[in-house]
């Protein structure tokens, strides 16, 4: 097929290469901090800890993006890729196609991503609820590729918040395992896509939700910032109603409580790298206050508490991230 030929040699380019902000990880920030996200995650074994500090092995790194999908700080980045930008490209569409870079069989309207693995459960229920109508995942080519597991997790994982999810969602989840047999609608041809193409500087995509970027920030400590993927769910919680909100607040809210031993004590406002945790000393009283949609769920106030006198419950997508990270070391 002509149009699918026209892709092969923007798949078969080098695959991007992901690059580690020690600055970012938790590790950093606390000494005692012991998350491992990414390294429990690695199907390649490619990270490692080296004097506390993460490090990559590019070597063995077989680009499967899972790093990014899972920790909760963007430590790890791919220069030049903004996935934000990507999907704002494309415009009053009835089915989009996400196919890996590594893929030998695509289409010149296909959206390419490094790796499948660089879906977080975050952002596939971000777009399960703002995209379009349908949205195909092309795994025609993992079958033999070297991380055929992490694309069989990501597929488990479509599944699993299909079943368990699907009141939320707008978009059929569709996995595309024959990219030669399915196609883009006639009103999606390779014409009016180059059309969308040059009028998307001044056009803007149905949900609104990805019509800008913004990074939410906490001017109060210079090194606090909201991580990507909690950005993308509090971003979703402005835009839907209140049952709706109710709703993902239970399936992607971190909830942090105290208990009676708690001193009031500046430890936990002071580590958070979020500022989801405050204490309120107004009207001669100390109050902890905490606010969910801006925690990571990161757990270094838990860590750094003297008295042992937090805990954190978290929400059901850490519960299918962890699933998923079991399956992809399997």
């Amino acid at each position: 097929m002509p149009a699918l030929s026209l892709l092969t040699g923007i798949i078969s380019s080098p695959p991007q290469v992901v690059d580690v902000d020690v600055k970012q990880c938790l590790r950093k920030r606390l000494r005692s901090c012991d998350c491992s996200h990414c390294i429990d995650s690695c199907p390649a074994g490619a990270l490692s800890l080296k004097s506390r500090e993460v490090f990559l092995d590019i070597q063995k790194c077989s680009n499967c993006m899972q790093c990014i999908a899972v920790c909760p700080n963007d430590a790890f980045l791919l220069p030049g890729y903004d996935f934000d930008s990507k999907y704002r490209s494309i415009q009053n569409r009835e089915r989009i196609f996400f196919t890996c870079s590594k893929q030998s069989y695509g289409h010149p309207e296909d959206q390419i991503v490094p790796c499948m693995g660089v879906f977080s459960i975050e952002l596939l229920l971000v777009l399960g609820m703002t995209g379009p109508p349908v949205i195909s995942f092309n795994v025609s080519g993992c079958l033999t590729c070297e991380n055929k597991t992490i694309s069989d997790s990501f597929v488990n994982i479509l599944e699993y918040l299909e079943e368990h999810v699907s009141p939320l969602l707008t978009s059929k989840f569709d996995v595309v395992r024959d990219r030669s047999v399915a196609e883009y609608s006639e009103s999606d041809s390779r014409r009016d896509f180059i059309s969308s193409v040059g009028n998307s500087c001044i056009s803007t995509f149905k949900s609104q939700f990805w019509s800008e970027k913004t990074e939410i920030t906490d001017t109060s400590f210079k090194t606090r910032r909201i991580p990507y993927k909690t950005r993308l769910i509090k971003n979703l919680i402005d835009l839907v109603d209140s049952e709706e909100k109710e709703l993902i607040t239970s399936l992607c809210f971190h909830q942090v409580s105290i208990n009676s031993k708690c001193t009031f004590c500046p430890l936990c406002t002071g580590i958070c790298p979020t500022g989801a945790i405050k204490i309120d000393r107004s009207n001669g009283e100390k109050r902890f206050l905490f606010n969910a949609a801006l925690c990571s769920g990161c757990g270094l106030c838990v860590s750094f508490c003297k008295n042992n006198a937090i805990s954190i419950q978290h929400p059901f997508v850490s519960q299918v991230s962890k699933l998923k990270d079991t399956e992809s070391c399997c």
